[in-house]
């Protein structure tokens, strides 16, 4: 059993938690506020194992943030202990290429309240802020729109502002086992994207930023911008910015290592352009 308090605490969430629509909005909203999409450790070296209570020790007491098959797993286990029905289920970006037996690389969440069910997605990085209701339609939250199509599998439209256009849902519940694979591929692969590039996302109420490398981009509902991070100390602004707590020494490396990337990038642009 997960430590219900302290997870609460980490999300800054001090509300009512019984299960209803209302709370479960709020919990969604709460942890994705307060807890980052990062790929920190993958880029340190230290890739966690996907159990709970190791996610619980990196997630809730180290304070740091993690990909999406880590949130939505630990999520789900606060769901479920406080009484909410609440399924995993497996997503990709692509449908071609989805093996439902083996490749599982996104892992959602299906949340039963009363007759209704709602796609919650706390690791997705810049999708959506609240639950979206789980059937045909389009929703707006705060200028950003987004929708659902019934089908097998579902397919989920995202605002358009972000790298991935959407992903798609197979509603089938799915067990932890399922996503080890992909999990362990996303923190070890050198073709994985959290391999080659320093990664993270924040959510808050009505933007979005993301941090690939030296890069950081504000999404709003009006579109995208980008700068380039100058130096160490402006890297180390960008970090306090995230919900994720870095030591010293973890910065001076992540430093390290978004300033080699960068460098490989344009490295990459000169021979493009010849």
């Amino acid at each position: 059993m997960i430590d219900i308090e302290s997870y609460l605490a980490r999300i800054g969430y001090s509300g009512p938690t019984e299960p209803s629509v209302e709370n479960l909005i709020a919990l969604h909203r709460a942890h994705l506020l307060a807890v980052p999409y990062e790929n920190f450790d993958i880029q340190l070296g230290q890739h966690s194992e996907l159990d709970i209570s190791v996610l619980e020790e990196k997630i809730v007491h180290r304070r740091r943030g993690g990909q999406c098959i880590e949130l939505n797993a630990l999520f789900s286990e606060l769901l479920a202990a406080l009484g909410y029905s609440v399924s995993r289920v497996a997503a990709h970006t692509e449908l071609e290429g989805h093996h439902t037996e083996r490749w599982c690389p996104h892992l959602a969440l299906l949340v039963t309240c009363g007759d209704d069910t709602w796609l919650a997605d706390v690791g997705f990085g810049d999708a959506f802020l609240e639950p979206l209701p789980f059937r045909d339609g389009t929703y707006n939250q705060g200028g950003f729109s987004f929708s659902l199509t019934e089908g097998y599998p579902w397919r989920v439209d995202l605002h358009g502002l972000g790298d991935d256009a959407g992903f798609y849902v197979w509603p089938e519940a799915r067990s932890l086992s399922d996503f080890a694979y992909a999990h362990e591929w996303s923190g070890s692969s050198l073709d994985s994207p959290n391999v080659r590039t320093l990664t993270a996302f924040q959510m808050d109420d009505d933007h979005i930023r993301v941090l690939r490398g030296r890069t950081v981009t504000t999404i709003t509902p009006a579109g995208r911008s980008r700068r380039l991070i100058s130096d160490r100390s402006d890297f180390i602004e960008v970090l306090a910015g995230f919900g994720s707590l870095v030591t010293r020494s973890e910065i001076d490396r992540l430093w390290h290592l978004a300033d080699v990337q960068h460098e490989q990038w344009l490295a990459s642009r000169v021979v493009l352009d010849h």
